[in-house]
Parts: C-alpha cells; structure tokens; sequence
C-alpha cells in the first residue's frame, strides 16, 4: 500500500512540474516601450540614455537601481516622464524607469 501511495505521489509531483514548464513566458514589462539604451559618455556630463524608435531620447534618473550592468541594446521599458529636478547632459526628457526588461 505504501508503494502505490509513494508512486501516485511522484506521478503528481511529475504532472506539476511539466505544466510548470509549458506555461508561457510573459515579459515583466508588457505594455512597455521599446528603447534602446546608447551609452552617450563622449558628451559632457552625459551617460546612458534610452533613444525611441523615432530618434528622441530619455535620460533615465535610476538606471543604475534598475540595471546596476548596462549594455547597449533594446529593452523594453516602462517609465514615468520626471520634471522635478535638472539634467547636466540635456539630450531629452529625464525619466524614472518603473519596469525594465531586456528584449531577447
């Protein structure tokens, strides 16, 4: 009795871990915007910014909370326009990210 317990155990356990793995994936920032992050350094006073697909760019306030590595590439972010304080670099619209996730 004791063998058939442990054996319909471990065929539940089985049946749990497959569905776990045949769920699919959602991006932790769905809705967001895709960016690219471009490293801006050359420019006075300037770091990472974020560029939109139209060539306007977003200078993000928390990056570094957010993405302690940066690298250039896409990202899909979710962010919040920021006006209360003042950028050194002055290339566009400083942000606060609220979700970032990099695009595969």
């Amino acid at each position: 009795m004791r063998i058939i317990a442990a054996l319909i155990l471990v065929a539940v356990m089985m049946g749990c871990k497959s569905s776990e793995t045949t769920l699919p994936r959602v991006n932790a920032c769905e809705g967001g915007e895709v960016l690219t992050l471009v490293d801006l350094t050359g420019l006075d006073g300037c770091n990472w910014v974020f560029e939109q697909s139209d060539g306007k760019r977003l200078e993000p306030i928390n990056l570094k909370d957010k993405l302690p590595t940066p690298t250039a590439k896409d990202y899909m972010v979710i962010y919040k326009p920021r006006t209360d304080g003042a950028s050194i670099c002055m290339v566009g619209t400083m942000i606060e990210i609220v979700c970032i996730s990099p695009i595969n």
